[in-house]
């Protein structure tokens, strides 16, 4: 019933903006119920009957009448249709629209923790779902409870006795109806769990099939597959075969009572309490009744499993956001990109501690290289200043303005930002670039692809620019993937500060010359940091900052570390003499 209000709660909200289209649907099928399950019934009687005195002719033109209200309701039902349809596509496209603006307002860290095929699976449920539960309501319970209200009328009026039974059978059979709903509501919620993990475990496979191929490792999927296709296959069984052994006893119901009635109404015709033309008119009132519960009775069992397939989406919708604008944010001051760390301490919800007090100053149009082991905070740092995470303690300022102040995004448009794996997505190369400023000139975009070194392999392909990446842009090197990146980020031009998280790892020899040589001109002028495995890419920076375990260890440009001979050193000799030999 909770899950009930929530769903109802969530389709009010935006159903109220069609109402005139839901009401003109209503008044459409109230009409066309009436005629059905009322008007027409009472004619037939009126038909046997004169049949039964011998009046043909009139006979003929209660017949003719009959069949002008049967087409004249489907006409009007076809109206009723149409509201409808309108009605239902444009609440779909809003509840669409509504639950990917909340699946997406969450920070990145809700996102690992989660498989993105589930949230995929999850997202337009609540949207789809709105279709078969409006169904219900206006086909089933509308159209029943009109529907029913009509017959119970016409019986009460034609014999209060046929009313009170046909009334007993009501209210019997929609309290088991709302019985079984309430024995197979959680089924059908374990079925819709199980669903969604098993549409998860496909996307994963899918999105990584060349590691599934290259570790020769589908057998071990295979059977992981096999393991959740048989647990949903399980659910899903469990759920079926409890529903359905109710379903098909109470469906015995409405069977057995349209031949009770009849034979009660047979009865009375003996006892002259009613005529030929009535016994008829209650057996097809009886068939109509009968089919009106039954229909109720499905609609409860679908509209309990709709509910079901909605509680993980409306979970997600209602989930807090871990990181928020301010409630009153700050105008955004952010022009120079002095950036200042103050007693930062910070630990990861999986319980990893990396900062205690940790303070760090870099000034304006500074350019920084952090290096350090793995875990040793660097990309932490990063994360921070981008605000993917708050601290637990301290601040984090830039040009002395709190970051948790201002707004999320008018921060991250002030940094240009290169990750250590650049992720496009699957459309062309040129919005992939245009992504780092959506209102950017062509001429632009291409200027910075030609600094980036893109348009030396794009000139080589039948597509140009206009050639799709493929998911996750798999269809590009690594190399070529992260000289887009670079591109994309050189269009953000106007921010003061760029980041670069092991930007040039993926890059060939002859690629990282190229990007290093492009590097002077995108960190010209701004606050620059560069987290780099290759020392090779930071030795010419103002500032060599040295991270161990949350700490800075050792500060200072490339030639004061070496004359140190500590740690520094250590790394440095360690790349010259096993990987990378650097020329002057």
């Amino acid at each position: 019933m909770k899950n009930t209000k929530k769903v109802f709660s969530y389709l009010w909200k935006f159903l109220k903006k069609y109402k005139i289209s839901f009401f003109g649907s209503a008044i459409s099928f109230f009409i066309v119920t009436l005629l059905q399950n009322t008007t027409v019934p009472l004619y037939v009687k009126k038909l046997v009957n004169e049949i039964n005195t011998g009046g043909i002719d009139e006979a003929f033109r209660v017949g003719v009448l009959i069949l002008i209200l049967l087409v004249l309701s489907r006409f009007i039902a076809w109206i009723g249709e149409r509201f409808l349809i309108y009605a239902q596509t444009h609440l779909a496209e809003d509840l669409h629209t509504f639950s990917f603006t909340k699946f997406t307002r969450h920070s990145p860290n809700f996102y690992a923790n989660r498989l993105t095929g589930s949230l995929i699976e999850k997202l337009p449920r609540l949207g789809e779902n709105s279709l078969q539960i409006t169904n219900n309501v206006t086909y089933n319970f509308f159209f029943t409870a009109v529907a029913v209200v009509g017959i119970l009328f016409v019986l009460f009026r034609e014999n209060y006795k046929l009313g009170i039974l046909f009334s007993v059978f009501l209210v019997v059979y929609v309290l088991l109806a709302f019985l079984v709903a309430k024995k197979v509501s959680p089924l059908f919620e374990e079925r819709s769990r199980a669903k969604s993990s098993f549409r998860a475990l496909i996307a994963d496979i899918i999105g990584n099939i060349q590691i599934v191929k290259v570790f020769s490792a589908l057998p071990y999927e295979k059977k992981k597959f096999r393991e959740v296709n048989r647990l949903l296959g399980e659910k899903r069984e469990h759920a079926w075969v409890v529903s359905t052994n109710y379903q098909y006893l109470i469906k015995v119901i409405p069977s057995l009572f349209i031949g009770i009635v009849t034979l009660y109404s047979i009865h009375l015709l003996k006892l002259g309490m009613v005529s030929a033309g009535t016994v008829v008119m209650v057996f097809l009132l009886g068939r109509r009744f009968g089919m009106h519960v039954e229909w109720l009775s499905n609609s409860i069992k679908w509209l309990s499993s709709t509910i079901s397939d909605c509680v993980e989406s409306i979970e997600i919708i209602e989930t807090e956001v871990d990181l928020k604008n301010p409630r009153n944010p700050e105008e955004c001051r952010i022009q120079k990109g002095d950036i200042r760390f103050e007693n930062i301490s910070f630990t990861y919800k999986n319980g990893e501690h990396v900062f205690e007090n940790f303070s760090l100053t870099i000034p304006a149009g500074q350019r920084v290289g952090i290096v350090g082991k793995s875990g040793s905070g660097k990309t932490t740092l990063v994360k921070l200043l981008l605000r993917f995470y708050d601290p637990d303690s301290g601040v984090v300022t830039i040009d002395g303005q709190d970051i948790s102040k201002i707004r999320i995004d008018d921060l991250r448009k002030h940094i240009a930002y290169i990750p250590q794996e650049t992720v496009l997505f699957h459309r062309s190369i040129y919005e992939n670039i245009a992504y780092g400023k959506l209102n950017a000139e062509k001429d632009d975009i291409l200027r910075v692809a030609k600094d980036a070194y893109v348009d030396e392999f794009v000139r080589n392909l039948k597509d140009g620019y206009e050639t799709r990446v493929g998911e996750r842009g798999i269809k590009l090197s690594g190399g070529q993937r992260q000289r887009v990146g670079i591109a994309r980020a050189m269009l953000r031009e106007d921010a003061p500060i760029l980041i670069l998280d092991e930007a040039t790892s993926s890059l060939d020899s002859m690629s990282e010359h190229y990007i290093q040589e492009s590097f002077e001109k995108l960190s010209q002028n701004r606050t620059t940091i560069v987290i780099a495995h290759r020392l090779s890419t930071i030795q010419k920076m103002d500032r060599i900052i040295v991270m161990e375990e949350g700490k800075v260890i050792e500060d200072g440009t490339h030639q004061e570390l070496l004359s140190n001979n500590a740690f520094y050193t250590q790394l440095w000799n360690s790349q010259v003499n096993g990987f990378i030999q650097d020329e002057e």
